[in-house]
């Protein structure tokens, strides 16, 4: 088997993993659990095929379902799958161990997001009470994806075959965009008190590309992207005024602020509008391809998922503002008298 292949197997596991962290993060946003659950007996199976354990559910037992999800018999291991990361639930989980039947049992705990940085407290506490290292128990998506990159090439192949195929087919690329997107909101961590969504103004793409005097590739990559944007009209009004706030007024200002300096202070231009920004790159005929593309490198950086499917998430969303009229120069006269 060709490393090509095996490249392929691992990418598509990689991307996998991502897109159940998000989605896993966004109902965990609203407080709906439900894919926890559904979550146990799929990492059960997986992690049987690259540890080469015998994991059953243990919540079929009542004696264990507080404490644990996972429980194989035969090696003596335990596992609890959780996005919960307080230090009570750690301890609550270990806290089985004071059972003598399971004596001899390694225990891990699984977070479906992302690992908790305990205090030096709780670290010690592990230590004490418990004998373990906080460093040994603790697993998330990265160190599984650690594990299966060190797996033999046919393993990574099978297992890429037998669990993440079907995983791939049940998000669309309408579902992964929309949870890419409201991931970002997430992350900016305010609700926008702008109103954006009552000045839309469309220009022909290929016009504006030449307008901003963008490259080929640049524009290539904005134009690939334009039939996907529809998807995006599918988040509500506040969603999508959160978005731009972050896209546009946030991330593509700020780098169409650095790229100006040359024409005036970093001071003066942090107090003109958007549209007077781009007065300014009309009046001095800017080519904007750099600040098109720093502020893609941007988004993508801030993105958990980054493609889907050989589709760039992070095209699609700039691509979005830009066919609105929000990134880049929307007429050839629109210079105003603040730039002059």
């Amino acid at each position: 088997m060709s490393p090509h292949a095996r490249k392929l197997a691992y990418d598509r596991i990689s991307h996998c993993f991502a897109v159940m962290y998000a989605d896993l993060q966004q109902h965990k946003n609203v407080n709906d659990l439900s894919l926890n659950i559904h979550s146990e007996n799929f990492f059960r199976d997986v992690f049987n095929k690259i540890y080469g354990a015998k994991f059953e559910n243990a919540n079929f037992s009542k004696q264990n379902s507080d404490c644990i999800d996972l429980i194989d018999i035969v090696n003596e291991k335990l596992v609890q799958i959780t996005s919960t990361t307080t230090s009570e639930k750690i301890h609550k989980t270990l806290g089985i161990l004071s059972n003598p039947a399971y004596k001899n049992y390694s225990i891990q705990v699984y977070y479906l997001l992302d690992k908790p940085d305990f205090n030096s407290r709780t670290v010690e506490r592990v230590n004490t009470e418990y004998g373990l290292d906080v460093n040994d128990i603790l697993v998330s998506r990265n160190d599984i994806l650690t594990t299966v990159n060190n797996l033999k090439t046919e393993d990574i192949i099978s297992l890429a075959d037998e669990y993440f195929n079907t995983t791939v087919i049940q998000y669309t690329l309408d579902s992964v965009l929309q949870i890419v997107c409201r991931q970002l909101i997430n992350d900016v961590g305010y609700i926008s008190g702008n109103n954006y969504l009552t000045d839309l103004e469309l220009m022909e793409p290929k016009s504006k590309v030449e307008l901003n005097k963008i490259s080929i590739m640049v524009g290539g990559n904005i134009y690939s992207s334009l039939k996907f944007t529809t998807i995006i009209d599918e988040l509500d009004d506040n969603e999508r005024v959160n978005l731009e706030d972050l896209i546009v007024h946030e991330i593509y200002r700020t780098y169409l602020i650095q790229f100006l300096v040359i024409y005036k202070s970093k001071r003066e231009l942090k107090t003109y509008s958007l549209d007077e920004l781009h007065a300014l790159c009309a009046k001095h005929s800017v080519d904007l391809t750099q600040v098109v593309i720093n502020t893609h490198n941007h988004i993508k950086d801030k993105l958990i998922i980054k493609d889907y499917n050989a589709v760039s998430m992070a095209w699609i969303i700039l691509s979005y503002f830009f066919e609105l009229c929000d990134i880049g120069r929307k007429v050839t006269d629109d210079i105003t008298q603040q730039s002059n």
